[in-house]
């Protein structure tokens, strides 16, 4: 074995800097588009009218308790009166159909993945470009498979 030079590990660093910029900017593509699949499905899901997650299965079970809470010898007329009003409401509630209009929010994921390739490409530019650059990427990269390697503890 030879001696290794400073500037041969320099020139390991910069290549696998340039290589983990590389990577880096097919795994943000990748990224960005699974973002950008989640962000449509969001908005289709905001503009489809569904009903409330909150009702009840079967509203027909809840008419028979009103029924028969209201047919006992014993019955409070009050309180027979509410859970019929409860129910009327429950069942205008239960039969409209909303849009769940916060789901468009999800949009805001399309810049999102618009930025991390961006990024990406423009630290690629930044490593193909400046040696020292190159050199960093490559000890973070080989830095971060390190500690990946040993644990985070």
């Amino acid at each position: 074995m030879g001696n290794t030079t400073t500037k041969q590990v320099g020139d390991f660093q910069a290549g696998v800097g340039k290589v983990g910029a590389d990577v880096g900017v097919v795994m943000s593509t990748i990224f960005a588009v699974i973002l950008i699949i989640i962000a449509i499905v969001m908005a289709v899901f905001a503009l489809i009218p569904v009903k409330p997650w909150d009702c009840p299965e079967r509203v027909t079970d809840a008419q028979q308790q009103v029924d028969i809470l209201c047919k006992e010898k014993f019955k409070d007329v009050d309180l027979c009166n509410q859970q019929r009003t409860d129910l009327a409401n429950a069942k205008q509630y239960c039969s409209t159909k909303q849009r769940k209009l916060p789901l468009l929010f999800g949009l805001l994921l399309i810049p999102v993945a618009l930025l991390v390739i961006w990024l990406a490409h423009w630290w690629r530019g930044e490593v193909h470009h400046s040696r020292t650059a190159a050199q960093v990427g490559g000890t973070m990269l080989e830095l971060g498979a390190l500690q990946n390697l040993l644990g985070r503890n």
